[in-house]
């Protein structure tokens, strides 16, 4: 409970990262919200289909992360290709995220998020 994973399809673009954290923080604020729904702790991007990201995305990721972390939430990806990968750790996103939050696969990362553990991502 309080894990939501959101799947995303093909490049993480502009406009695409916009409407990804748009959704990503009102499904939060809606559980954090709803009296009868339990509240997002972690959010789990599955990359599995993002080929490539560019500067706009990674920009909403590091916005999304820290209003997350304002509403005691935190991101984790799941199986971001290599090139996703590299770029997102030219930026200092990974860094700034944390590399433990880092995952091979988007039911390691549940496992994780859901045992309250803090490391064990890739």
């Amino acid at each position: 409970e309080g894990v939501w994973v959101l799947r995303v399809d093909g490049p993480l673009l502009f406009p695409g990262a916009t409407c990804v954290r748009q959704r990503v923080l009102r499904t939060v604020e809606r559980r954090a919200s709803s009296s009868n729904e339990t509240a997002i702790t972690h959010v789990v991007l599955d990359c599995t289909s993002v080929s490539d990201i560019d500067t706009t995305a990674i920009h909403a990721l590091g916005d999304m992360l820290g209003l997350l972390h304002r509403r005691g939430a935190q991101l984790a990806l799941s199986n971001p290709s290599s090139t996703v990968l590299r770029k997102l750790a030219l930026s200092g996103f990974l860094q700034e995220m944390g590399e433990e939050w880092l995952f091979l696969s988007a039911s390691e990362a549940v496992e994780v998020c859901q045992s309250g553990a803090k490391n064990g991502g890739v």
